[in-house]
């Protein structure tokens, strides 16, 4: 007994070792050549902000006719901001994991049964939505009842409507989510030169926004980052015929972004007229996270906008999906790389190089801030029906006022 005891501790002794020697040759192995910063001008100075919602909203009855008259009157004066700059629409954009095919199954299942029924597909699509809406509700996710209230409560006779990704966590459900952004705004616009469509996404979704401007600039050139992006759709057959010439086409559009706890990962390129606001859920008086161990009771924000860096990517499970993300690499950096993301949780930066950024404590917007689950971490604050009015005030007064 005693000697069998004896050869576990050997064993183990011998596991650890080898471990410990192959993590010291992992974190010793060169980096990859990080992408370098786009020649654009720094960012504005980001701006500290406390949650001053009104307390008026009624959580129980999220109808327009449920909330108090001063909830309302906020609302509709924010409407009258974005009508007056001339916003078309409003389209809502969420963030990972909560899309219509978030682990990649569905994907799987086109590559392994490709003779599928987009009829079947598009039916599991729809389940997997709603599963996702009954779960999570509006807690990092935006669902239909969130934009119906928006449309209604900002009383200016603006559509406002969802758009859904697969949300994987790669470079290719991005770039798709971006390709088929573009077909459904390019369907219904372009109209009037100085019309104006307002994006609001969370989480990824900022960089499916930053794609989108890539794929509209890069239409009319052959060089940069949006001509590579659709060489690489054309020749993988990733995009509609006849899309590029409908980007070409929404390069007169006028587009602003707002991102709600979006990692900071892709560049973006510059569309004539586009305003960019970036809102981030932080504590403190500078621009970097508190500790990146306080995540256990969320003190110091939004901890999923830090763990999105680059290096954070998922693996796809399908052999087609990781060649693709191999190549996509080399135009927007590492996707999946372990040590590229432990040194970018380190740095604890909150700030891109594009956009205003407003850093907000949203300590008050929640009685779950301190149950990181429940909370996300500090990322699901943004798409709750209670900051709704908040953050449209905000919108109405840093890109339309």
């Amino acid at each position: 007994m005693h000697v069998e005891w004896y050869h576990g501790v050997i064993a183990v002794s011998v596991i650890l070792l080898i471990g410990i020697g192959f993590g010291i040759w992992y974190l010793r192995r060169p980096l990859p050549k990080l992408l370098e910063s786009p020649a654009i001008p720094l960012p504005l100075e980001p701006i500290h902000l406390k949650f001053q919602g009104l307390n008026s909203f009624n959580a129980h009855s999220k109808i327009i006719n449920g909330q108090s008259a001063e909830w309302r009157e906020s609302m509709k004066r924010s409407g009258a901001s974005l009508k007056a700059s001339k916003v078309k629409r409003i389209i809502l954009l969420h963030g990972t994991f909560v899309g219509s095919d978030p682990a990649n199954i569905f994907s799987s299942l086109r590559f392994y049964f490709p003779k599928m029924s987009k009829k079947i597909e598009g039916g599991m699509s729809k389940r997997m939505r709603g599963l996702i809406d009954h779960v999570a509700q509006d807690n990092g996710n935006f669902i239909p009842a969130y934009t119906a209230l928006l449309e209604e409560a900002l009383h200016a006779n603006i559509p406002v409507s969802l758009q859904y990704w697969s949300s994987a966590n790669h470079h290719l459900a991005r770039l798709e989510g971006a390709v088929s952004l573009l077909e459904q705004i390019g369907h219904d616009f372009p109209k009037k030169a100085d019309d104006r469509i307002l994006l609001m996404g969370h989480s990824h979704a900022r960089q499916v926004f930053a794609l989108f401007t890539h794929l509209i600039q890069g239409s009319g050139t052959n060089h940069g980052l949006g001509h590579a992006l659709w060489q690489f759709l054309a020749h993988k057959n990733l995009a509609p015929h006849g899309l590029r010439d409908k980007a070409k086409a929404l390069r007169k559009q006028r587009f602003d972004f707002v991102t709600l706890g979006g990692p900071v990962r892709y560049s973006w390129s510059f569309v004539d007229g586009m305003r960019v606001l970036h809102i981030v859920n932080h504590e403190g008086d500078t621009t970097a996270v508190k500790s990146p161990w306080a995540f256990w009771n969320t003190s110091g924000g939004d901890f999923v906008q830090q763990w999105g860096m680059i290096g954070s990517d998922n693996l796809s499970p399908t052999p087609r999906e990781r060649t693709l993300n191999r190549e996509l690499d080399t135009l927007l950096g590492k996707g999946w790389h372990t040590r590229l993301w432990l040194r970018s949780i380190v740095r604890r930066e909150r700030l891109g190089d594009f956009g205003r950024t407003l850093l907000i404590d949203y300590q008050r917007a929640t009685v779950h801030r301190n149950n990181f689950i429940i909370g996300v971490f500090g990322h699901g604050v943004y798409t709750r029906f209670e900051v709704m009015e908040y953050q449209m005030k905000l919108i109405a007064e840093y890109i339309y006022s």
